[in-house]
């Protein structure tokens, strides 16, 4: 306690905040950890605290704090805010005590705690079954100290109702009925508020209000509900050629606008903006703010081709889709406007009802053409396009192919799909693995590659070359494997000689036996039904060191990262040593070299499980 003392005294802005954080959170969460033991072998660290000596901790440090206090709002705020975490009654009638004999002399320029007492009123008088609820005595008495902090200024006084959609009321909220009740009831109260403003500060200076309030978009709405005249609806429509802000604020003006009124008001008031000079920017910001129907797209088509043009590649264009047919004349006017991205969007919302080639089309546009928006590739959003394409008949496999290659990035080893055809054209074609292993890896002599690629830019090598890698990362499927997962070895024998042959040929035989021996490791393990026996007599029969070694690395690998206990040591590796122990033992007769590399892989799990188990026992000595 008397460090306490001496920290508050000499550095009162340090200790006022380290007082605040010692007092209790009743919104705080913590995880349980290990407990440190102190290696003080004379002192005795396990000490227990009575409830007493809890309490009189806490009202030593409110003490400090009632010490410590200046009159600034922040400090009020945060010790008012603090009280209703208080256990006892005795600390938090301490506070309000000290607040209410200091209330008049808190000078507030932010009303902090103005806002602080209405959201802890709003909290507690929303659920008073709860048990954490104060008591209604106690919030009298916050109530009391929040109408004397209650601002003078018409700004300050209905700002924070346009802070939230679900604003705070002091009286609370108990929800009775559905939501948009309580919608209305703050569309209300945000009506009344702007039309205050507006009486007392009039039109512009409450349009500027909009940089000041946390949600232009409510102020917008507010305004919708109590200006009807021309000439304010025109100068709220300004701000169409303004900032993010500033369209966002006009956009919710106009959104609620056209919902009260109709169609009708919004063809008007288009022709209204074209009349007063407002530029094509205004006015496609005007019709993206518009619930997107057949009935705009058909008035837009009326528009001169400039204010087409803007509607279409605005940023905010709306993607309400109520039929398959809408769905196709968006995709087909944004794929026209170089907008491939959003097209991408639109479709994942029908995709199941719309044609294949459209949906190719726009896959293949969005990485071969020039986009008119920023570049966005969503993998959950690809990953239902090619779940959907993967199944349909009347896919045209070559495109799909060509496709895959594009997309290969989305196909990296840790994704839970593969490029299907793609795969399928590897597993069958020795003649293509070798075409992409030439644009990975270099000959002997390195000038020879570049020979090879005469005429093709340099930087071009390197997307194909990075690209052909993905894509044997994300390889699976091994020669010769039927439907149901297992091998039909003299196909699979038959594929790997060629492979062999073509790439000696190429003077690329030590890398191919290494993604040789990459791919055969991904053959799945623990699935009785399918034999791995196949792939161990070609392994067998080949014996290429750099294939075995590579078979072996991507043994080891399948043990990616892991959790555990500090104290668990070496489990998981004495497990896998096991496993390929048992592995060694069953083959060593019948094939011998595949069984050297099970014996050195238990080996390797052995020498590292000794290591975690050392390192478990260090890791002990600290807990």
């Amino acid at each position: 306690m008397e460090i306490l003392k001496n920290i508050t005294s000499k550095e009162p802005e340090s200790g006022w905040n380290l007082l605040i954080k010692l007092l209790p959170d009743d919104r705080t969460v913590v995880s349980p950890t290990y407990k440190t033991r102190w290696r003080i072998f004379d002192l005795n660290t396990n000490l227990n605290y009575t409830y007493r000596e809890v309490f009189d901790t806490y009202n030593f440090i409110l003490n400090l704090l009632f010490d410590l206090f200046d009159n600034d709002e922040t400090k009020f705020s945060m010790l008012i805010k603090k009280s209703t975490s208080l256990p006892y009654e005795e600390d938090r009638l301490k506070v309000y005590n000290c607040a209410e004999k200091n209330v008049q002399s808190v000078v507030q320029k932010e009303y902090k705690p103005w806002n602080t007492i209405r959201g802890i009123l709003h909290r507690h008088r929303s659920h008073p079954e709860a048990k954490w609820v104060l008591p209604e005595n106690e919030l009298k008495r916050l109530e009391n100290l929040y109408h004397q902090l209650e601002p003078n200024s018409v700004i300050e006084k209905y700002k924070w109702l346009f802070d939230s959609y679900w604003p705070d009321y002091p009286e609370g909220n108990i929800k009775t009925g559905p939501d948009r009740l309580h919608n209305k009831k703050s569309s209300n109260e945000r009506a009344k508020a702007a039309y205050k403003w507006i009486k007392e500060l009039g039109l512009n200076e409450t349009i500027a209000l909009r940089k000041v309030i946390k949600n232009a978009g409510l102020l917008g709405e507010a305004l919708a509900d109590v200006i009807n005249k021309e000439e304010d609806i025109i100068t709220i429509c300004k701000c169409l050629n303004g900032d993010n802000e500033d369209v966002k604020f006009v956009r919710a003006f106009i959104r609620r606008k056209s919902y009260k009124e109709s169609f009708e008001w919004v063809k008007n008031l288009v022709n209204t903006l074209q009349t007063n000079g407002f530029n094509a920017k205004a006015i496609s910001n005007l019709l993206v703010s518009v619930f997107s129907t057949r009935e705009l797209w058909n008035f837009v088509e009326t528009l001169p081709k400039e204010l087409q043009d803007a509607y279409w590649l605005n940023e905010h264009i709306g993607y309400n889709i109520q039929s398959t047919e809408d769905a196709i004349y968006m995709i087909s006017k944004l794929n026209n406007y170089h907008r491939y991205f959003s097209a991408i969007d639109v479709c994942q919302r029908a995709i199941q009802d719309l044609p294949t080639d459209l949906l190719m089309e726009t896959l293949w546009k969005a990485v071969t053409e020039e986009a008119n928006e920023p570049v966005h590739f969503d993998n959950y959003k690809l990953g239902i396009f090619f779940d959907t394409l993967y199944q349909r008949d009347d896919l045209d496999i070559s495109f799909m192919k060509k496709i895959e290659w594009y997309y290969i990035f989305y196909f990296d080893s840790y994704s839970e799909r593969r490029p299907k055809y793609l795969e399928d054209e590897l597993a069958a074609n020795p003649k293509f693995f070798i075409e992409v292993i030439k644009w990975i890896y270099f000959p002997n002599d390195r000038d020879k590659y570049y020979e090879d690629k005469q005429g093709i830019p340099k930087e071009k090598i390197m997307i194909i070359a990075r690209q052909s890698k993905m894509l044997l990362e994300s390889w699976y499927k091994i020669p010769g494997m039927r439907e149901d997962g297992s091998i039909d070895g003299v196909r699979l024998k038959n594929w790997i000689v060629e492979a062999r042959r073509l790439a000696e040929e190429s003077d690329r035989l030590e890398v191919a036996d290494m993604e040789i021996g990459s791919l055969l490791s991904r053959f799945p393990e623990g699935d009785e039904k399918l034999s791995p026996e196949e792939i161990f007599r070609v392994i067998e029969e080949i014996n290429s060191e750099n294939l075995n070694n590579n078979y072996s690395i991507g043994l080891s690998g399948k043990l990616r990262s892991i959790i555990r206990e500090p104290s668990d040591g070496g489990t998981i590796e004495r497990e896998r040593a096991d496993y390929f122990g048992k592995l060694a033992d069953k083959y060593r007769n019948k094939y011998p070299i595949v069984s050297g590399i099970f014996s050195d892989l238990e080996q390797d799990y052995l020498a590292r499980a000794k290591q975690m188990d050392d390192q478990a026992q260090l890791e002990g000595l600290e807990f």
